[in-house]
């Protein structure tokens, strides 16, 4: 108890590295010499040494030994529960004692009981409270609220309780320490159904400046609602940040890990140093990032709303890996801690976010920047060279058109200038013939066109024409053709307008009196001009074949389309010869964060089946330690003995296999049991079904010695059928002690069946506590003696089929034992499993104290899952007695390694998760996760899925 100051701990500089270890003696020895993990520290208000004197650790004024009467409650605050609760507590030594073993950041765990107002406490490993210190009291008023268990409007405690409290705002001495009066504790038992954290906050009895943080939650009686107690476990930040560290990703982001609380009090940064720090650090009053501000603090904060009572844990893991908040130094994602849970729950709430920071200035915007600017040069370039060959192209077209449009225009300009000629001197006389030279007209070099032929033929009528004298006449031949284009009808209208008033020149109009002037009074025998009439266009040859048309398209068209094409070219050519330039290292900055992404992305997945596995491992230590001290004398038993289920393979070996239906087990839906959420049991609701579970007890009595041992098998003449094995029916046919009086836990069956009765209080809560798809498939013991296998395996009645179980080249039984389990022999024997002789092995050679082994079929089932196993080894004597057991399916492992957020992303394309074992099983199977590998399939080596050779040597480097 916290009171006898002359108590010496059993920790000292020899052998703190076995209690404590290195990082955690510094903690405590150089303060408290009297620490000591062989036991807790009782605390309760006013508890004290009475010889102790002014300045000692435990003195309290007016100490006497009624101050530490446990059976009153000391004299400060007297309560007729504190005997109960001290009592109670002590029983919890052995598991707390594990688990503070199981992990080096814990600083301390304990139980903090309301002991009816009063307050007590007790905490691991054992200290002394320094009573030169104190508190400030928030009071107990907060107890006076409705319980938030039993909503029956009725306070969490009476105001009887309520006044052995101190008031708020007082200053309390540490040795009347009451929890009820503490921050942590009133938040924890008014949000009665989730873990709660603080901190981090400095360790007021640490004489340097230590930052922990606290997590805890409340303890409710489930059938009355009182409260009972708050765990509070407080650890450093040391793996944390240890954490955060190895999560980096090519040095471009920073990590931040911050509470979700008003400040944005940073829990743990890459750019904060604790150390030196004498207050909380806060997003507020510190840089971190860059870009993380409160500004944007609050916009991570709102990203999502857990309030509401009809979110989905698929839009909310959406929502949070869309979301990327973006400043001008920085873009920011967030994600929630604890992480997201897989079904709704109403309590959720994230106490912390992971923000990574990712600046501008880093490789992933530095390149960006970089290409962008070598982009823009060139591009620049190319418009200065396209804009000159532009404009020269532009002149060069210009030109030509100049001078195609002059050679169009001359003979037109000659026809207009001749005919203005001949209109000018109308009606004047001249000597002789106007005199028309085209040739002047024509370019030597220019193809001959129809407009030289249109010139020609008006040069020839023009020079008919005279200056002088009349026009001659035509001799009228015998050959005149008739004129039957007849236009006359046409053109009267426009003779007639001549006679309308107002017409300018007033010509008279001739009267035909009806006739038609057909022409000369010709013979009858005249042609018909009908081929005046004719459609010319018959006669036309295709366009492309005039010469003009050709011409045209010659020095017009084809030029233009020339230039263009020669600017595209030269374009083009120039982007061919720079783009390497900015591909190069835009391909290499690429190939660098695509690395980077495959190692964060490994490291990440190791880290997150390390965390999962921690559970387990947390799990397997617990019940190993356990199991070791009740085994080896290190916990005392009563002479007790906890009902089994025993005879299921007695009952069901004579039916054929898969046809016994054992009906003793409990299976209670809630549990959320595999088998039962596999559809492979059925369920059914219990009002109180914890109290239904049972342990089961299967072991071979064929073939053993007086106490119960057994070696070798006579195998064929037993167990050459499931019929003809033998197993125990229950206590009577175990063997005992000789005398009746056990000299050891477990040197018979009957010792080793009465000893691992007692772990029931172990193996049940393991099996209970957590209701998520994580949970134990079974919980067992193996024994080398008999090869007896007990153990809890919740709503499976797989234990039943075990005379099913035969030796076989497929499972290597026959290869690791063949004096107990030959080839063909039936009935289940552990001490011929894989797991369990890898497990053994391993601790004899000293080469660990715990195996995980491969993925392997279990034994009478068709369960594909794996086995996490340590040995049992008496410390005295080093005997090797067996394996504890803990079965798991690594779903949630195997479902982020497999998850196509990762591999259907740019970075992640073509990537494929790998996960062997280090070691591989009987059979050098090892294979977890592989592409095309599945856990339903026969076991497999990673050699004979990537056959490789070269793969060979990366094998061995994983390994």
């Amino acid at each position: 108890r916290d009171s006898e100051d002359g108590q010496v701990g059993n920790i000292d500089e020899n052998n703190y590295l076995e209690h404590l270890g290195e990082k955690r003696y510094s903690w405590y020895a150089s303060q408290y010499p009297r620490v000591s993990t062989s036991s807790g520290t009782y605390h309760m208000q006013g508890s004290c040494d009475p010889n102790a004197t002014t300045g000692a650790v435990s003195y309290h004024p007016n100490c006497t030994s009624a101050n530490n009467d446990i059976d009153t409650g000391g004299v400060i605050a007297p309560t007729q529960t504190s005997r109960q609760v001290y009592r109670k507590s002590a029983d919890l030594i052995p598991f707390i004692k594990a688990l503070y073993e199981q992990d080096e950041d814990l600083y301390d765990l304990g139980y903090y009981f309301t002991n009816s107002g009063a307050g007590s406490s007790m905490i691991f490993p054992h200290t002394t409270l320094d009573s030169s210190s104190s508190y400030l009291s928030v009071g107990c008023d907060w107890l006076r609220s409705m319980n938030p268990v039993r909503m029956d409007e009725k306070p969490i405690l009476s105001d009887e309780e309520i006044r052995r409290c101190h008031p708020e705002g007082v200053e309390v001495p540490t040795r009347e320490y009451n929890p009820l009066e503490r921050g942590w504790f009133r938040d924890f038992a008014l949000d009665a159904f989730r873990t709660n954290t603080f901190g981090p906050y400095i360790n007021a009895w640490n004489s340097e400046t230590q930052w922990l943080m606290g997590a805890g939650r409340p303890i409710y009686d489930p059938i009355t609602g009182t409260l009972v107690a708050c765990i509070l476990i407080d650890y450093t930040m040391d793996g944390i940040d240890s954490l955060l560290a190895d999560l980096t990703f090519n040095q471009i982001g920073t990590l931040h890990l911050v509470r979700n609380d008003e400040f944005g009090t940073i829990a743990s940064s890459q750019d904060v140093d604790y150390s030196t720090a004498t207050s909380a650090l806060t997003v507020n009053n510190t840089v971190i990032g860059p870009g993380v501000t409160m500004e944007k603090y609050r916009e991570i904060q709102s990203l999502f709303d857990f309030s509401r009572s009809d979110w989905t844990p698929e839009e909310a893991k959406e929502r949070y890996a869309s979301a990327v908040i973006k400043s001008e130094e920085s873009s920011l994602i967030a994600y929630p801690v604890p992480s997201i849970p897989d079904e709704y729950d109403p309590y959720f709430r994230p106490d912390f976010f992971i923000i990574c920071s990712v600046s501008r200035e880093n490789n992933i915007f530095t390149i960006d920047e970089l290409v962008q600017e070598e982009i823009d040069d060139q591009v620049t370039k190319l418009v200065v060279l396209i804009l000159c060959l532009g404009l020269g192209g532009l002149v060069v077209i210009f030109l030509l058109i100049f001078a195609m449009a002059t050679y169009l225009t001359r003979p037109l300009v000659y026809i207009n200038e001749t005919g203005e000629d001949i209109l000018n001197t109308f009606a004047e006389t001249a000597k002789s013939e106007k005199n028309v030279d085209t040739r002047s007209i024509s370019t030597k070099c220019a193809p001959k066109t129809e407009v030289d032929t249109l010139v020609a033929a008006f040069g020839r009528m023009v020079a008919n024409f005279s200056g002088g004298g009349t026009t001659r006449r035509q001799k009228i031949e015998d050959n005149e053709v008739l004129n039957s284009f007849d236009l006359q009808d046409h053109f009267r209208p426009l003779y007639e307008s001549r006679s309308y008033v107002g017409f300018k020149f007033g010509y008279p109009v001739e009267k035909d009196g009806g006739t038609r002037h057909l022409g000369t009074n010709a013979s009858s025998t005249l042609k018909r001009s009908a081929s005046a009439v004719e459609d010319s266009s018959t006669n036309k040859a295709p366009i492309i074949r005039s010469p003009l048309f050709i011409y045209m398209t010659g020095l017009m068209i084809v030029p233009l389309v020339v230039t263009v094409v020669l600017l595209s070219a030269l374009v083009l050519w120039r982007i061919a010869q720079e783009m390497p330039q900015l591909i190069d290292p835009l391909k290499e900055e690429y190939l660098d964060l695509r690395s980077g992404f495959q190692n964060l992305l490994s490291s990440t997945l190791s880290s997150f089946a390390t965390r999962v596995m921690e559970k387990t491992l947390r799990e397997i230590h617990l019940f190993a330690r356990i199991a070791s001290w009740v085994f080896f004398g290190g916990i005392g038993l009563k002479d007790s003995l906890t009902s089994f289920l025993f005879g299921a393979n007695e009952e069901c070996k004579v039916l054929p296999s898969g046809a016994c239906t054992f009906g003793e087990v409990a299976c209670d839906c809630s549990w959320n049991d595999f088998y039962q959420r596999s559809g492979l049991q059925p369920c059914s609701v219990h009002p109180n079904s914890r109290a239904l579970q049972r342990l089961h007890v299967e072991g071979l009595r064929e073939d053993i010695d007086a106490t119960g041992d057994r070696f070798n098998t006579s195998f064929p003449n037993v167990a050459l059928t499931p019929n003809t094995t033998e197993w125990y029916n229950g206590i009577g046919d175990m063997p005992g002690p000789v005398n009746g009086t056990s000299i050891s836990r477990y040197r018979t069956t009957l010792d080793r069946v009465k000893t691992f009765s007692s772990l029931s209080s172990v193996i049940f809560p393991l099996y209970n506590y957590d209701q998520s798809i994580g949970k134990p498939l079974g919980i067992y013991i193996g024994f080398e003696q008999d090869g007896g296998f007990y153990g809890y395996t919740g709503c499976d009645v797989g234990f039943s089929a075990y005379a099913f179980w035969q030796s076989t080249e497929a499972n290597g039984a026959s290869a690791l034992r063949p004096e107990l389990c030959p080839l063909n022999k039936y009935g289940y024997d552990c001490r011929c499993r894989g797991w369990y002789d890898e497990g053994k092995q391993k601790a004899l050679a000293n080469e660990g104290f715990l195996h995980i082994s491969p993925p392997y079929v279990f034994a009478g089932t068709t369960i594909v899952a794996q086995s996490v196993t340590s040995p049992l080894i008496d410390p005295q004597s080093d005997e090797h007695i067996g394996q504890v057991l803990i079965d798991i399916m690594p779903n949630a492992i195997i479902k982020a390694l497999e998850s196509h957020d990762y591999y259907s992303s740019e970075l992640g394309t073509g990537l494929k998760p790998l996960l062997i074992t280090p070691n591989g099983d009987v059979l050098n199977n090892d294979v977890v996760v592989a592409p095309g590998y599945w856990l339903d399939q026969d076991g497999q080596s990673i050699e004979s899925i990537f056959t490789d050779p070269s793969f060979t040597s990366v094998v061995t480097d994983m390994r």
